[in-house]
């Protein structure tokens, strides 16, 4: 299908004829075509070229389940700025505690973290407001700011998290102990963590403070780590930005070294 200002390929029009053709609701039509049109794009597909989708998704959405479905959609692609943008659209007083949790890791995935800590605060008191997830966020929020948490306070968050099972969050951890460690100049304890780490689950901000924390003593492996990240980040994303500037060696704020 084609017109003077867009284009539709076959498959999306198969897509959204099946989808047509099993519900009788249509905003879940709406938004189940939608997901499906995003699915079928290559992953790493241009932001400008979901962009669209997106903002349809966001149109249609009007339930908290429906925002998380664009949530989802946004995020799975590291569009953390769309992703965000759904979660604060669910009204505060129909947000749970992981919505919350959710919202403090998108200000911290874009750099926002005196955000990312009210957000958290604004859930203090609630059911589970302070369970791992937020321990963790919390973790991560006093390495940024440089107000570190003792020591013997963040390697029992690891050990408590370690046991728990969960690779994503094992991962969160272990940075937040890598960036404490790193900030109180152990750079050896520092890469320990981030490579048990990126054992746990490998992700582009993992690859990014590895190459930060080997800068000073062997720029060619922190190049190598750079280039690990671009290569697992989404290319339009925050993380694969990062990447190129420091491997064009453009230094900026975020470089946590």
């Amino acid at each position: 299908m084609e017109g003077e200002t867009g284009y539709v390929c076959g498959d999306c029009v198969m897509i959204s004829a099946g989808v047509l053709a099993t519900s009788d609701d249509p905003l879940t039509v709406s938004l189940t075509a939608l997901e499906a049109i995003l699915g079928a794009l290559d992953p790493r597909a241009p932001y400008e070229r979901i962009e669209p989708l997106l903002e349809a998704m966001l149109a249609v959405a009007q339930t908290p389940d429906s925002l998380l479905r664009a949530y989802s959609a946004a995020v799975g692609r590291g569009y953390y700025e769309y992703a965000l943008r759904a979660l604060l659209l669910i009204p505060e007083e129909e947000r749970s505690v992981a919505v919350s949790h959710d919202i403090a890791a998108m200000f911290m995935n874009l750099g926002r973290h005196d955000e990312a800590e009210a957000a958290l605060e604004a859930i203090t008191g609630k059911p589970d407001a302070d369970d791992l997830y937020a321990q963790c966020h919390r973790a991560m929020i006093a390495a940024h700011g440089k107000s570190l948490l003792p020591e013997p306070a963040i390697d029992d968050l690891v050990a408590r998290v370690r046991s728990s099972g969960i690779p994503a969050l094992l991962g969160e951890a272990l940075h937040a102990q890598a960036r404490h460690r790193a900030a109180r100049g152990d750079v050896p304890g520092a890469l320990a963590a981030i490579d048990e780490a990126i054992g746990a689950r490998a992700t582009a901000t993992l690859h990014l403070l590895r190459g930060d924390l080997l800068f000073d003593s062997d720029r060619a492996l922190a190049s190598e780590e750079w280039r690990k990240a671009l290569a697992v980040a989404h290319p339009d994303g925050i993380e694969a930005k990062h990447a190129r500037d420091r491997l064009a060696d453009r230094p900026h704020a975020y470089r946590g070294r």
